[in-house]
């Protein structure tokens, strides 16, 4: 009994994996290797040779092989992307709610004509089944298919926008459902053939709301005056020709993920208001009043900054869709936040500091959020042995008499 733990220290070779950062074609074009077309790909190397695992929903491929193999397999031309993943389901839900929440209402609009004969009762039950007849019509397009998260999220944005963009340019309400159909499919198709990511087209959507802002803001701070809805139409053709050429300058960023794009709206938003506030302080300190001239000039210069800012930023590190998200909800804790305090102060007149003492903590708590969770996500591979492993002999009972020496309890240390 004396021989109930044994340490055993192995000192062989252990394999030091690293991961080769790699963008959206060059995963693409490693497809080739694999007979079957995985879910995921990460690359590998250790010293002279490279590890490529392709993961399944239950299993993982890996094939290894040296570096000229690799760079013949990469420098061969992409006849057309494939897409890997499968978000068929967030694509249905996405076309459920513009289902649910435009077409029910729109389609009617379209046939809707005063001089015809169509009862108000037709129309009210075409508008009823429109959602689960666009919904069985999606559920078809879709059958067999491998949906693209780009696809997925981007038909969702084209069919909102389009919704906006039929109506603004016409002059014609019945043009919400065409155009919103449109732009639903056409990016459909674009997600698909160039098998795009969510976060390029979250980014395609920021430059939507880029653009109506940079279009009215710049009105204000030349003070151009003129109707209404010449300056709507301007604006859309604005949003619609920046947003898509943001989606283009963004299909191959490697590094861009949807929370990516998402904190670098945050950022941007902060930066057009950052200005105006500190502005604001001023006047209810001084008595003075800025021109909102001065207040559209100062936005759009903030606005430039947090931009920029936010860019460099995401390509310092990754922000998870989490994160991302919770750094909207930093208003209103920095609302409450800030009103707390001149709650408590209220007659040292804190109350005239409240737009400076907001958008210094909103910037505060904002950047918080991003240090927390902009970081880098190590992807493991399950190559590398343990370094250290405890194992229990379960046979110990039955071979402790013929073997005294058998261990209880075994712990194996590697280095």
């Amino acid at each position: 009994m004396l021989w109930l733990l044994v340490l055993q220290v192995d000192t062989g070779r252990v394999l030091h994996l690293r991961e080769v950062d790699i963008g959206r074609d060059e995963k693409q074009k490693l497809l080739r290797i694999f007979d079957r077309v995985p879910s995921r790909i990460y690359l590998f190397q250790e010293d002279s040779l490279y590890w490529v695992e392709g993961w399944y929903d239950r299993e993982k491929v890996i094939h290894i092989m040296n570096e000229k193999r690799l760079n013949e397999i990469l420098s061969m031309p992409l006849s057309r992307p494939i897409v890997m993943e499968n978000y068929r389901g967030q694509f249905l839900i996405f076309q459920t709610l513009l289902g649910l929440g435009v077409y029910s209402w729109s389609l009617p609009l379209m046939l809707y004509n005063e001089n015809t004969s169509h009862s108000a009762d037709i129309l009210t039950a075409l508008g009823l089944l429109t959602p689960a007849a666009w919904f069985g019509l999606s559920y078809a397009v879709s059958s067999g298919m491998r949906i693209s998260s780009g696809a997925a999220y981007g038909s969702f944005i084209g069919g909102l926008a389009g919704a906006f963009y039929g109506p603004i340019l016409t002059e014609e309400p019945r043009m919400v459902f065409p155009s919103s159909v449109m732009f639903n499919m056409g990016n459909f198709l674009l997600g698909q053939q160039m098998n795009l990511s969510n976060a390029a087209f979250q980014r395609h959507l920021n430059h939507i709301a880029y653009a109506y802002y940079q279009y009215f803001t710049l009105l204000k701070a030349v003070n151009y005056q003129g109707e209404l809805i010449d300056h709507l139409k301007g604006a859309t053709i604005l949003a619609i020709g920046e947003s898509y050429a943001a989606l283009m300058l963004s299909r191959n960023d490697r590094n861009l993920t949807f929370g990516d794009a998402a904190f670098e709206l945050r950022t941007s938003l902060i930066g057009a208001e950052f200005l105006p506030s500190l502005l604001l302080t001023y006047e209810n300190l001084s008595g003075n009043t800025v021109s909102e001239q001065t207040y559209a000039i100062s936005s759009l210069i903030g606005y430039a900054g947090g931009y920029y800012l936010g860019i460099y930023l995401t390509k310092k590190y990754d922000l998870s869709t989490g994160g991302a998200a919770l750094t909207y909800l930093i208003p209103s804790i920095a609302h409450t936040f800030t009103a707390g305090i001149t709650t408590l102060l209220h007659n040292s007149g804190m109350e005239k500091l409240y737009p400076a003492m907001f958008i210094t903590s909103e910037i505060g708590f904002t950047y918080l959020t991003y240090r927390t969770f902009a970081k880098k996500t190590p992807r493991f591979s399950f190559l590398s042995p343990d370094r250290i492993r405890i194992s229990i002999n379960p046979a110990y009972a039955l071979l402790k008499d013929k073997l005294p020496r058998t261990p209880v309890f075994q712990i194996s240390m590697r280095f």
